[in-house]
């Protein structure tokens, strides 16, 4: 349990910085109102999606940590510890 915990501390903080240098990036984009060379479609909503990604991880990663999300162990349906047998213990059918 401790090995995932620090797994999604390392995650969070991994996130925040990722966030902390996207977030200068998109703004810098905005200010400039970038714009691809040929089409001229603005590049700013397309470099919006970086942090904005980033950021539902970091979240996703604290509801981890929190316990709303359960791990991916506890998402597996128990098999009772037999290979190839049912959550209700019957055997598969080749």
């Amino acid at each position: 349990m401790t090995v995932i915990a620090l797994a999604s501390v390392i995650g969070i903080v991994f996130c925040g910085w990722l966030v902390l240098e996207a977030v200068p990036w998109f703004e810098f984009g905005m200010r400039l109102k970038l714009k691809t060379e040929t089409s001229r479609i603005p590049l700013y909503p397309a470099m919006a999606v970086l942090p904005i990604s980033v950021f539902l991880m970091g979240v996703i990663f604290c509801a981890r940590l929190i316990g709303w999300i359960p791990n991916d162990d506890a998402a597996k349906p128990d098999n009772g510890g037999q290979p190839g047998s049912l959550a209700s213990g019957t055997e598969r059918q080749p």
